[in-house]
C-alpha cells in the first residue's frame, strides 16, 4: 500500500501521509500568517481557561519519521532540511513568552538516544509503543506536578511493568 506507507531502513515501516513526509522533508513549512493564527488560538485558549483558573498546556505529540529519522528511505534522507512545523510553533511560542507549552518532542528523542534499544513506535507502524506511551506520560506529568503541588510525580520504570 505505497499510498499509505512506505519502507525505510532495517524494513521500518512510516507513514506515507503526505502532510508528515513535506514536512519531514522540508517542502512544508509554516508562513508567519499560519504562525500568528496558531499562537492567536492557543493565547485565546489560554485566556479563557486562565479566567476558569484552568492551566492550559499543549503536548505535540512527535511523529515516528521525526523520532526515526535516521531510518527513513534514503531518497527521504537526501531530502532532509529546514526546521519541523512543530520546532517552527515551538520557536513562535517562545518569541511570544507564552508558559504553557509541553515539549514532549525534544524529550523523547533526547530519550532515544539514551535508551536507543527500546522503541519508541512499533516498527511496523506508525503508533508510539508502549515504552514511547510511557516517556510521553512521564514527560506530561513531571511538567505537570512540577507547576501543581496537588499533582503526584509520575511513576518510575521500577513501578510499572510494560506488557505488549
Amino acid at each position: 500500500m505505497p499510498e499509505h506507507m512506505y519502507i525505510g531502513k532495517d524494513f521500518e515501516f512510516f507513514s506515507a501521509n503526505s502532510l508528515l513526509t513535506d514536512d519531514v522533508t522540508g517542502k512544508r513549512r509554516l508562513s508567519e500568517v499560519e504562525l500568528s493564527a496558531l499562537l492567536a488560538a492557543c493565547i485565546q485558549k489560554q485566556k479563557l481557561l486562565s479566567e476558569q483558573n484552568i492551566s492550559y498546556y499543549l503536548t505535540i505529540p512527535p511523529a515516528k519519521q521525526t523520532i526515526y529519522s535516521e531510518r527513513l528511505p534514503d531518497y527521504l534522507l537526501l531530502q532532509l532540511h529546514g526546521k519541523k512545523m512543530a520546532e517552527q510553533f515551538k520557536e513562535s511560542m517562545n518569541e511570544a513568552k507564552t508558559d504553557f507549552y509541553v515539549d514532549v518532542i525534544d524529550v523523547l528523542k533526547y530519550r532515544h538516544s539514551k535508551f536507543p534499544e527500546e522503541r519508541l513506535f512499533y516498527q511496523y507502524d506508525i503508533h508510539w509503543s508502549e515504552w514511547g506511551a510511557f516517556l510521553a506520560y512521564q514527560t506530561l506529568m513531571t511538567t505537570l506536578s512540577k507547576k501543581h503541588d496537588w499533582i503526584k510525580a509520575p511513576l518510575t520504570l521500577d513501578e510499572i511493568r510494560i506488557d505488549t
